[in-house]
């Protein structure tokens, strides 16, 4: 390990605050190999490290959201095996953000529609889940109507929260799915 990677470790743990991750977010600016150093973390460190390292992750990705586009693959293919909250929670908002690659839509699909109807989840995962397969269904519109079903099944066993989004994103498939079938 460099020194650049024990230092960024040894901040990180210094406390959990929106404070000490834009401190580190701005020490990692839009340093490549900086960025590259917080995945690496997010991957192989021991808890608590992972999820404070995907929090800078997506906060140095807001500010510079070309940094990310290599590792978007990378963050599909793992996000099932993310097992802390707060990284699957910081991946799957920064992915709500990004064009998605053509080629993992079915298996970023997947993944979300099971965290999404996991009622283990946090509703934060559940909500950029569901999101996340919102986008897709945009552009395989032929999920619009799982999608739209299965939201409206699961609505009333979750928080307001859930709901609140749930009910706006019904809405949208509702109109788009009116709109196709209006068309043909």
């Amino acid at each position: 390990m460099t020194k650049q990677y024990e230092n960024i470790k040894n901040q990180l743990l210094v406390e959990i605050s929106k404070l000490n991750t834009d401190y580190v977010a701005d020490a990692i600016g839009c340093d490549a190999d900086l960025f590259g150093m917080l995945w690496d973390m997010i991957l192989t460190e021991e808890h608590p490290i992972p999820w404070k390292s995907a929090w800078v992750f997506d906060t140095v990705a807001q500010r510079y959201p070309y940094m990310v586009e290599d590792y978007i693959p990378d963050i599909i293919e793992n996000l099932s095996s993310f097992k802390e909250d707060g990284v699957k929670r910081n991946m799957l908002r920064l992915l709500t953000r990004h064009q998605l690659p053509s080629d993992k839509l079915g298996l970023l699909f997947n993944i979300c529609y099971d965290l999404m109807t996991n009622g283990a989840e946090s509703i934060a995962v559940k909500v950029h889940a569901m999101q996340i397969c919102y986008h897709i269904s945009e552009m395989e519109t032929e999920i619009k109507i799982e999608l739209h079903d299965t939201i409206e099944t699961i609505m009333p066993a979750n928080s307001t929260g859930f709901q609140n989004r749930g009910g706006k994103l019904l809405e949208k498939l509702k109109r788009e799915i009116w709109e196709k079938n209006s068309k043909v």
